[in-house]
């Protein structure tokens, strides 16, 4: 069999620039020039950085960038993103909170600043009790039953009296006396339980108030079985009804008996604060 003369083909014998085989003496470059191939343009093909330039941002070829996740940092100003994209401002106080603070500035303002009734046209304010207030007198009647229905002797004149007549003017009189004695003990109760809560008894009901609405809406823990466990909320509320029972007392003196003056709107105003901080207590630190 007669040997090649011929030489290999190019695409045989070629190596890359630079490689040991190719740099070697006696034999030529892989290229003619040293230079990379060209395209069929005429152009050097693009550098794999160019290549990768084009790509979108999310590394794969038509597929979007990840979204954020719900950890990653949150726009500023204590804004939160929904998940319609919008941002929306957070309370920092739940809604007991905003309903016990509530009442509470507004059974102290009732109780403290605005009158408790009109007298001759200026606002009786609870300053103005404490200095220069009497208790309206009780009813001998509401006390004991038909005591001061009747004036005088019941015995009729010029006649001898009959046993029954005796009787009943005998029992007219002991009404009359139990009805007096009694009232006489209820008004003086009612005047020394005034000025205690005048003097000290309001100072406890405010704090006790304060406390409750504080205590029950921003300090209690927001785990329900947690706040149950400690019994923070539950304590909170029995002292909000129990300062309802102290000032509700105050206003039956303030409020009862034969001319007895008309609350105005700032009693009223109160009340309605004793049942907001109920309801704060009931509702809690939910937001």
């Amino acid at each position: 069999m007669p040997a090649r003369t011929w030489d290999p083909a190019p695409w045989a014998t070629a190596t890359r620039v630079g490689s040991p085989r190719a740099d070697a003496p006696g034999r030529a470059p892989a290229w003619p020039s040293g230079a990379p191939p060209a395209g069929h343009d005429g152009w050097p093909p693009p550098r794999p950085a160019d290549r990768g330039a084009a790509r979108p941002r999310g590394g794969t070829r038509g597929r979007p960038s990840p979204a954020p996740r719900s950890g990653g940092p949150r726009p500023p100003g204590g804004a939160d993103t929904d998940r319609a994209g919008g941002t929306g401002l957070r309370s920092p106080l739940g809604l007991g909170a905003v309903v016990g603070l509530t009442g509470l500035v507004a059974f102290l303002a009732a109780l403290v600043v605005l009158p408790w009734f009109t007298a001759a046209g200026d606002g009786v304010t609870l300053a103005d009790i404490r200095s220069a207030f009497t208790v309206a007198a009780t009813d001998p009647g509401d006390v004991v039953p038909g005591a001061g229905e009747q004036t005088g002797s019941t015995l009729p004149e010029g006649a001898i009296p009959t046993p029954d007549e005796i009787t009943d003017a005998a029992e007219q009189q002991a009404r009359d006396a139990a009805g007096s004695a009694a009232a006489a003990a209820i008004d003086s109760g009612r005047s020394r339980y005034l000025d205690l809560y005048t003097d000290v008894l309001w100072l406890g009901v405010a704090g006790v108030v304060a406390m409750a609405a504080v205590a029950s809406t921003l300090l209690a823990p927001r785990s329900a079985a947690l706040s149950l466990l400690l019994g923070v909320r539950r304590i909170a509320g029995a002292a909000t009804v129990l300062a309802i029972l102290v000032h509700g007392a105050a206003l039956w003196v303030v409020f009862s008996g034969d001319g007895a003056p008309s609350p105005s709107f700032g009693v009223w105003l109160g009340l309605g604060g004793l049942a907001a901080v109920v309801a704060g207590c009931v509702i809690g630190p939910r937001r």
